[in-house]
Formats: structure tokens, C-alpha cells, sequence
């Protein structure tokens, strides 16, 4: 049978080489919203050319019900008559439970980003769905799948991997605050000499005990068994970063933000912890072994973001 995923990369690569040598802005990462345990997010799913050569995405959407732990995709596809033109879609839909092969019992809790696969991806994204309970992340890929006069988005699931080990204590399994955000570490030049961005994904899970951030950067591999775009996952240990002392619950906010002309195309991480009142800022890249690119997480800076109030002068 014919790997789906290896024809999609003949497919991207084939359309990235007729594709003209405009070059569009690098593509963000990924907008997402929340509402309580659900949640969803954008990510490229192709790349169109208009009849006047501009290159122009088009986006999936991905959402999780957390009630049915179900994992859902569409594409928005403009339908005209003579009459009206009106939005249609078809869906697909993944079973999480199944995925994850989460037993009977565990009480899941998942965060999702899109992270833009570089060169390689032709400017397409794939989607990261991190599972925290078990301590798993599972990478698929959409790609359209014509059929007859539609097309319907085809869903993969490409990888699953644990990224830690889960809790073995019971307080290790009390409720953590967790994020995760994605931002470009790098641009990469396509065959035709267009730039498309590389992302990394981070999450960070905290609680009163521990605060870790972790990072993952897209990597396609391929062997004659199995297509895989995890390799290792890095980890920074955030107690140890922001020297938080013992008993402080930490408050963790995350965002990427874009360095500008001086970055060329890189974005760093920026955490914000509001109870010590503190900013850190990592950034993340592909470091070369003999094994493969690994993710390293290099923190650049620590500070505090808001300064004590000064002493009220001597009275007279």
C-alpha cells in the first residue's frame, strides 16, 4: 500500500517547484482559542497560486471537543451558483481516545498547535496535539483528497510519542496550569527560492511542585517502515530558570514574538511568571548530532518586569 504521507511530500515538492519566485511574507504561526477543555486552532493546509502568480494559504480548522475527545477537521471551500456563493466543508474527524490509547479511567487534558513544517512542508503546517496526563504528543497531517468534483480534507495521524514520564505520585497528578504557542526559529529557502518559515511548538506545565517548558521543532524522517516529524523533545527546568523558592505557586504566561529584520525570520519565546513578577526569554533551534537535528532551549535572559516601589522620603 502506498505510504499516504510519502505521496503527500511528492505532492508539496512537485507544486513547490512550479511555484514562481515571488516571495510572501513569512506565515504565522497559528491562531487558537479555548473554552474551558476545549479548544482550537488555524494552520495552513495548502498553498494556492491566484491566476496572477501570487502564492495565497489556505487554512484548516481544527477543533477538540473535550466532552467526546474528538479531534476535527475542515478546510473552507467557496461555492458559487448563478444564484449565491456560499462557504461549504467537509469534516474529519480523529477519535483521541483511540490515538493516545488512553486507558479506561484517565482523565485526559490536551493542548493543540499548528507548526509550519519549513522547506519540506512547501509552506504547509502540521498539527501537535500534546496530551499532559500521559505525557504524549501526536503530530498529524491534513492534506486535500479529491473526490469526484470536491475536496475533502484527509487526516492523518503521522506520530505518537512520549515525551516524559507520567506522574507516578499522587501529588504529581494534582491539576497543573499548562500552555503551548508556536513561532518561527528559522527561514528556509524552497527549490524555487521562496522562504517559508520553520516553527517550534512549546508547552509549559505547572504546578506547586514542578514547572517545566518543553519545545519540539518539526523534523521529517523517513524510513522504509514509518514516516515520523518528532524526533527528541527538549525540556527546561522553569523553578530552576526563575530560581522560584519552595512553596511558591507559580503563574505562567507564554507568547513568540518576532525579532524583525534583525531575527531574519526568527521569533524568541517569551514567559512571563506574575506571581514572582518575573520575564524570562528562550530560544529555541535545531542543534546537529550524529543521530539528527535535537531541539535545544537556551534561555537568553531573566528579569524582573516590575520594580519595587521606591522609599517614601523623611518626614520633616
Amino acid at each position: 500500500m502506498r505510504d499516504p504521507i510519502r505521496s503527500r511530500l511528492a505532492f508539496v515538492l512537485a507544486c513547490v517547484a512550479i511555484l514562481v519566485t515571488t516571495r510572501p511574507s513569512p506565515l504565522l504561526a497559528g491562531s487558537g482559542g479555548r473554552s474551558g477543555e476545549s479548544i482550537s486552532v488555524t494552520g495552513t493546509f495548502a498553498i494556492h497560486q491566484t491566476p496572477d502568480k501570487r502564492q495565497i494559504p489556505l487554512d484548516a480548522v481544527y477543533w477538540i471537543d473535550y466532552r467526546t475527545a474528538k479531534l476535527y477537521a475542515t478546510t473552507p471551500e467557496v461555492s458559487k451558483t448563478s444564484s449565491s456563493g456560499k462557504m461549504t466543508s467537509e469534516l474529519a474527524i480523529r477519535d483521541l481516545l483511540v490515538d493516545f490509547k488512553l486507558a479506561a479511567g484517565v482523565v485526559p487534558h490536551f493542548l493543540m498547535n499548528t507548526a509550519s513544517l519549513g522547506a519540506l512542508g512547501g509552506g504547509t503546517s502540521a498539527l501537535f496535539v500534546i496530551e499532559t496526563t500521559t505525557k504524549q504528543v501526536a503530530v498529524y497531517w491534513s492534506y486535500p483528497k479529491t473526490t469526484g468534483l470536491n475536496a475533502k480534507p484527509e487526516f492523518e495521524l503521522v506520530q505518537v510519542r512520549t515525551y516524559a514520564q507520567p506522574a507516578t505520585q499522587p501529588e504529581e497528578s494534582l491539576p497543573t496550569e499548562s500552555t503551548s504557542v508556536s513561532g518561527p526559529i528559522t527561514l528556509q529557502m524552497t527549490m524555487d527560492k521562496t522562504q517559508v518559515p520553520l516553527d517550534a511548538v512549546y508547552w509549559l506545565e505547572s504546578s506547586a511542585q514542578r514547572a517545566l517548558l518543553f519545545t519540539a521543532i518539526p523534523e521529517i524522517r523517513k524510513t522504509a517502515a514509518k514516516t515520523q516529524m518528532v524526533g527528541e523533545v527538549a525540556s527546561r527546568n522553569l523553578a530552576a530558570d526563575l530560581k522560584l523558592k519552595p512553596g511558591v505557586v507559580p503563574h505562567f504566561l507564554l507568547n513568540t514574538a518576532s525579532l524583525g529584520a534583525t531575527g531574519m525570520g526568527m521569533s524568541a519565546l517569551f514567559v512571563m511568571e506574575t506571581t514572582t513578577k518575573q520575564l524570562a526569554i528562550y530560544r529555541a533551534y535545531p542543534r546537529a548530532t550524529a543521530q539528527g537535528a535535537k531541539p535545544t532551549i537556551e534561555l537568553l535572559d531573566v528579569k524582573p518586569y516590575e520594580e519595587p516601589l521606591p522609599a517614601l522620603p523623611p518626614s520633616k
